[in-house]
C-alpha cells in the first residue's frame, strides 16, 4: 500500500477534476525523485535548472514535466544509473511502484536521459479509487530526467 504522506502531499492540491489529481500526483513524484537524489551526493555534481526548478524555486506558474540537471564538474566517473537508483528507493520507501527505463536515442548526444516510469492505474487505485474509472487501462505517467554532461 502506498504511503500515506503521498496522498496527504496531493491533497495539498487543488484535486477538483482528474487533470488536476494527474498534475498533483506529478508534482508530488518529482519532489519524491530530487528527496531521493538529494539523499546521496547527487548535488554536489549537478545544478538543478529549467521550468521544474523555476516553478519550486521562484513559484513559476507553469507546469513543467521534466527534471533538468547539468553537470558543475566535468566528471569523467558521474553515474547516473546509480543516483537515479537512490530515488528510486525514495520511491520504493513509500511503496511506490516505479520502473527506471532509457529510450534508445537515435543521435548521440551529451545528453544523459532516462525515465521514471509509473502506472496510472495502480496509483489512482491506491489514492484515489473513485477516479479510477477515468483512468485509461495501462495509462502511464512518465517523469523525465536529464542531465547535460558537456562542457
Amino acid at each position: 500500500m502506498i504511503n500515506n504522506v503521498f496522498i496527504d502531499q496531493i491533497k495539498k492540491y487543488d484535486i477538483s477534476n482528474i487533470v488536476r489529481i494527474k498534475n498533483a500526483i506529478k508534482e508530488v513524484l518529482q519532489n519524491i525523485i530530487l528527496c531521493g537524489l538529494g539523499k546521496s551526493d547527487f548535488f554536489k555534481y549537478v545544478a538543478f535548472y529549467g521550468g521544474t526548478s523555476l516553478r519550486i524555486f521562484r513559484n513559476l506558474p507553469r507546469f513543467s514535466e521534466n527534471l533538468d540537471f547539468t553537470l558543475i564538474t566535468n566528471e569523467k566517473d558521474f553515474d547516473f544509473d546509480y543516483y537515479l537508483m537512490t530515488a528510486k528507493k525514495e520511491l520504493d520507501s513509500m511503496m511506490i511502484e516505479s520502473e527506471i527505463y532509457d529510450k534508445e536515442k537515435r543521435n548521440e548526444t551529451s545528453v544523459l536521459t532516462r525515465f521514471f516510469r509509473f502506472n496510472m492505474k495502480h496509483l489512482f487505485s491506491i489514492s484515489f479509487p473513485m477516479y479510477q474509472d477515468k483512468i485509461i487501462n495501462n495509462e502511464i505517467l512518465l517523469i523525465k530526467v536529464e542531465v547535460e554532461t558537456a562542457f
